[in-house]
């Protein structure tokens, strides 16, 4: 996924996704929150890194990630 990124592949198709984007960003916080519970945290960083992708402007995620690295004791990231 990160190759798609670093060629910009996945940044220009973000604008046609629209309302389709906001689901899935919320399908991925899903995810995110499922693998948090089940003591998973590093999984769960990468759902919401994915979810940040594809709506930037979904607060919850950042509420969710920042709260994983200060559990984790990784007080530089949980801003």
């Amino acid at each position: 996924m990160w190759a798609l990124i670093k060629d910009n592949k996945i940044s220009q198709g973000l604008d046609s996704l629209g309302v389709l984007g906001i689901e899935q960003a919320e399908q991925y916080y899903n995810e995110a929150y499922s693998l948090y519970k089940s003591g998973k945290p590093d999984e769960a960083i990468a759902k919401l890194e994915t979810s940040i992708l594809l709506d930037p402007t979904y607060e919850k995620v950042y509420n969710l990630k920042g709260n994983i690295h200060i559990e984790k004791k990784e007080f530089e990231l949980s801003q």
